[in-house]
């Protein structure tokens, strides 16, 4: 059984290009997302479920007006995109504490409201100013249900905005991420048969640190292990409050 959600998250984002003198500025970030959550019994007791979601949602990252720093440019960004959050719940009594690695595609339109000094920062920032591209995002987030109604969650987002779309450097990049998670979910099914409670905090570190460390290769080579442009790099830790229906 699937239970329809809207969450509203805010975050707290830093951005910038790797190697790139001026960063834009968006101190804050709203979003709305709808999904349909899925909690089921799984082999490894009645207090262990098995989670997934999938979901649509929305964002907006306000820019800083006049506040900005030398080396800052202040800027605006909306995104749109379609995400997928798994991982498993411990049921705590009537509640549930769940730990879920969350990944989306998304379509982001960055709006620079001042123009960098540095002609390699304008160059750089100008393929992303006003423009429709795709991109990715990996969040690491626990959330903790109470009862059927509410709840409240945390989380760590890093997305990348793509200066350009490869298809046969996405997919080929794309096809070593999932290849290094199907591996990642052998090692948690054995931690599982080894040690039941221990197994959601295993898929919550291995399917995470997999995303983080990927994350961190492809600041340099947008399409990893292709060489490839750098990407719009948008890091954020957030607060979220999800409503079921």
């Amino acid at each position: 059984m699937r239970t329809p959600t809207v969450e509203i998250s805010y975050g707290f984002p830093s951005a910038g290009i790797k190697d790139t003198d001026t960063s834009p500025v968006m101190p804050g970030r709203l979003e709305v997302s709808l999904g349909l959550d899925r909690q089921l019994k799984t082999e490894y007791g009645s207090n262990i479920l098995d989670y997934a979601q999938p979901n649509l949602f929305i964002g907006y990252f306000r820019d800083a007006g006049a506040k900005t720093d030398r080396g800052e440019v202040s800027a605006s960004l909306w995104r749109f995109g379609l995400g997928a959050k798994d991982g498993f719940s411990y049921r705590i009594g009537d509640n549930l504490l769940t730990l879920s690695c969350n990944s989306a595609w998304v379509w982001s339109r960055l709006s620079l409201k001042e123009t960098p000094s540095d002609s390699a920062s304008r160059i750089r920032l100008a393929r992303f100013d006003g423009r429709v591209k795709y991109g990715t995002v990996t969040e690491a987030g626990i959330t903790y249900q109470f009862g059927s109604s509410f709840g409240v969650g945390v989380g760590f987002e890093r997305a990348l905005v793509y200066p350009n779309y490869v298809f046969l450097e996405v997919v080929g990049s794309s096809a070593l991420q999932f290849a290094a998670h199907q591996a990642a979910g052998y090692v948690v099914k054995a931690i599982f048969s080894a040690n039941p409670t221990l197994g959601p905090i295993a898929h919550f570190i291995l399917k995470n640190g997999l995303n983080i460390g990927l994350y961190e290769l492809r600041r340099s080579n947008v399409n990893w292990p292709f060489r490839s442009a750098r990407p719009l790099f948008l890091d954020s830790a957030t607060l979220t409050v999800t409503i079921f229906l």
